[in-house]
């Protein structure tokens, strides 16, 4: 449809096309009968709400009569100013209006000036179109002499600066700014006034630059706002027709209902990780933060048993002397002597009584692979004063020291809370993919650290480097606390930290320091059965095993290859004493492969060797 024509009725053809759609038409529905622009569908919408049936009718009788008179869309929209104005009686004002502009046969400009007569509450049919409109008076004057007389005019020097003026105040004025706002307020166009300004060659203030370039900053801005949304609402209706699609696919081939569902459980799955992570980060890890500040806060006020306010809380004593005081015991725990550390103990066979079976599968799972396990023996440095080890424990908060390992995945840190009696680790899945289960604390009394294992990783390839690695073991816990660090100076300090904070609980003695318990014979196997974790000393890297080597099978030379949970279980339960393994080179794989392949045969048999392995 044609948009709006100044000589044509097509208006009011337009005006009845959309009220035949009824009251209850979105602006949406009559853009689109219309076939209009935005700003062509308003001025329609407009003159529906100014020009009644009625009206409606006379516009048409007076393009019949003669001689005719066609009301041109751009004299409707003139008319349009009463409705803005907001008249008391609109479909009144317009009839009267009407009959004005059908006797005087107004132009558009001669009906903005009748619309202005009738604002300002003079009756249309007094209006003279001969006569020249005069300048509204809110207009002219100054908004606090609306209601006084019109003085006379005085000289130019004389007279303050009216407000179509004020745009034009100097810089220096120290009103200028609240100038402008009235301006502003008054609807007058601060920004038409400075670019006629600049036009005429008049000079402008910093103050009127600023503004113009705000101004143009916002149009640039409202104009990449526009092409965003536009963009936005493309790949929406592409979405649209994407989804529409899959969903037509989907009912044809009887699986819609299944993606509802899927739907659903989707939904509720965000749902609860939301909840979950709102309670992780909006309520359990602000309060480990305060109970932190006030553990810390209590032990810089706390006075010691000593009296001496300079000594750490819980500093350990290194030899036991009897105290003697005549003052009652303060609030502040003060440890035991301590006793001379654990000496560091060498990986030995995994027993069930040493440690639980799903710690130990965890902190096996932590290691690399193609790597030696090797024992660090270290003595903690017992000299560590309090406030140094509150300290060095923070460190694990630094992703460039210190890395913790929950099985096979890594974790990054965000806060260390310790206490006198217990440690809380929050942590985070460093995983993108990992959406639930992968955050949250870890805590445990100090006194129930039952074993810190210390070992050497080896890792062996064409990257090959040294990474050490620090677990503790607590009773009763569900994953064990694995800390890997580059540097044995770094696990050296972790240790040493950990052993004050076990030495200043009610343990009062350093926990047993050992390598990590290997099992089956000292090896972990992956699914062909290659070794791919080895513990040095263990008896089957003493039976001449290497990384990469397959084990075939125990005791005698099996025909079949192996598998793993079953060869697994059969090194697990060996007896003491010497034992027959059989086991595959890289070398040999490869070839038995090869012939495998070159015969397009099923039957794995490569060339075995027997090693004999001393079990104790």
């Amino acid at each position: 449809m044609a948009g709006l024509k100044s000589e044509s009725l097509s208006w009011v053809d337009q005006l009845e096309t959309i009220r035949a759609l009824g009251p209850t038409a979105s602006r949406t529905d009559k853009k689109k009968t219309l076939n209009l622009s935005d700003g062509l569908v308003t001025a329609v919408i407009n003159l529906e709400a100014c020009f009644d049936p009625a009206a409606v009718k006379k516009v048409r009788q007076a393009a019949q009569a003669n001689p005719p008179f066609i009301l041109s869309s751009n004299s409707a929209k003139a008319l349009i100013g009463l409705k803005k104005r907001k008249v008391a009686d609109l479909h009144g004002s317009v009839h009267a209006a009407l009959d004005v502009i059908f006797v005087h046969r107004l132009t558009p400009k001669q009906i903005e000036a009748l619309v202005n007569w009738m604002v300002s509450g003079k009756p249309a049919s007094e209006f003279d179109p001969k006569v020249k409109p005069q300048p509204a008076p809110a207009e002219t004057t100054d908004l606090s002499n609306e209601d006084e007389p019109e003085e006379k005019p005085v000289k130019a020097k004389s007279q303050p600066p009216s407000k179509s003026k004020r745009s034009s105040v100097a810089l220096d004025d120290p009103n200028w700014g609240e100038t402008l706002l009235l301006d502003w307020l008054a609807d007058i166009s601060v920004i038409a006034q400075i670019k006629s300004k600049v036009k005429k060659g008049k000079r402008v203030t910093g103050g009127e630059i600023a503004m113009l370039w705000l101004h143009k900053a916002g149009e640039w801005l409202g104009h990449l706002i526009k092409l965003f949304i536009k963009l936005i609402k493309g790949l929406l209706k592409l979405a649209r027709l994407i989804w529409k699609v899959i969903v037509d696919i989907l009912k044809e081939v009887g699986l819609y209902k299944y993606l509802k569902a899927a739907i659903l459980i989707a939904v509720l799955v965000a749902l609860g990780w939301f909840i979950w992570e709102t309670r992780q980060y909006g309520i359990r890890r602000p309060m480990g933060v305060i109970e932190s500040f006030l553990f810390k806060k209590s032990e810089e006020e706390t006075p010691s048993a000593n009296g001496d306010n300079n000594v750490p809380l819980a500093q350990p004593n290194q030899v036991s002397r009897p105290v003697v005081s005549t003052q009652a015991p303060k609030t502040a725990y003060v440890p035991k002597a301590s006793r001379p550390a654990v000496m560091y103990q060498s990986s030995i066979a995994w027993q069930s009584t040493d440690e639980d079976q799903k710690l130990l599968d965890m902190e096996i799972a932590s290691l690399p692979v193609n790597c030696v396990v090797k024992d660090f023996p270290l003595t903690p440095d017992e000299g560590m004063p309090g406030d140094l080890a509150v300290s060095r424990l923070q460190d694990l908060t630094n992703p460039d020291k210190y890395t913790m390992k929950m099985g096979n995945g890594t974790q990054k840190i965000l806060s260390v809370n310790p206490t006198t009696t217990t440690l809380t680790v929050n942590y985070k899945s460093t995983d993108p993919f990992d959406l639930l289960g992968g955050s949250g604390p870890i805590n445990f009394f100090w006194e129930d650290v039952i074993m810190i294992h210390v070992d050497e990783l080896d890792i062996q390839g064409k990257n090959p480097k040294v990474i050490y690695q620090c677990s503790l073991i607590v009773s009763g816990a569900k994953y064990p606390l694995t800390i890997q660090c580059s540097t044995p100076a770094d696990l050296k300090h972790l240790v040493s930290t950990m052993e004050y904070f076990i030495r200043a609980s009610r343990l009062a003695h350093d926990t047993a320091l050992a390598g990590m318990p290997y099992p089956h014979q000292g090896v972990r196997l992956n699914n062909p059965c290659l070794v791919e974790v080895l513990w040095a000393n263990s008896p089957v890297a003493k039976a001449g095993l290497k990384l990469g080597d397959m084990v075939w099978s125990v005791e005698q030379n099996a025909g079949l290859a192996p598998q793993q949970e079953k060869l697994e279980a059969q090194l697990a339960a060996l007896a003491p004493g010497q034992h027959p393994v059989y086991i595959v080179s890289p070398a040999d794989r490869d070839a038995g492969l090869v012939q495998m392949n070159a015969n397009h045969s099923n039957n794995f048999n490569p060339k075995r060797q027997k090693v004999v392995l001393s079990v104790l």
